[in-house]
């Protein structure tokens, strides 16, 4: 990682870090995508600056080397992490990595259930209508049309993608 990104990153208050990275989105630089992995993995680091690197992920265009290392880690983020609101935006940040298997996985496993938080089921829900394999996701939905929070949208979205109709 370019040190002299992490160098000045580091000698920052964490309000200005949070301006940073909001600075930073739209640089080209490949050094901060090593920046902001190092941001979203680190507990310590200030809430609002990880959010904020969780935001940019949600939306950029990434090379697919630092793509691949970052799926990892938010991977590890939803499996380990104890704080809603990190957790959520790490959830939002999944529709832009829906192509791992991994990540598709986790995102049906945790969708599917019932005891699931609601608004990280929607997260898993909105990066699931992305993925490639749509005879997979007509299933998801399907299955989903018998539950009470997502049947609807469920139904909304056989209609719309797959012209199904369902009676419920």
């Amino acid at each position: 990682m370019d040190t002299d990104l992490r160098q000045e990153y580091i000698k920052l208050d964490d309000w200005s870090k949070v301006e940073f990275l909001t600075q930073l989105e739209f640089k080209e630089n490949s050094d901060k995508w090593l920046l902001i992995d190092s941001i979203i993995t680190d507990v310590n680091e200030y809430d609002l600056a990880r959010i904020e690197a969780f935001k940019i992920l949600e939306i950029a265009d990434i090379p697919q080397y630092h793509k691949n290392i970052l799926a990892k880690s938010l991977f590890n983020i939803l499996i380990s992490e104890d704080d809603y609101d990190i957790k959520n935006y790490a959830a939002c940040a999944l529709v832009n990595f829906i192509e791992y298997s991994f990540i598709e996985q986790l995102c049906i496993e945790r969708l599917l259930d019932p005891e699931e938080d609601i608004d990280l089921r929607y997260c898993f829900f909105t990066a699931l209508l992305k993925m490639k394999n749509r005879d997979e996701l007509c299933k998801i939905l399907k299955e989903l049309l018998s539950d009470a929070d997502f049947s609807r949208n469920a139904k909304c979205n056989l209609e719309k993608l797959f012209n199904i109709s369902s009676s419920k």
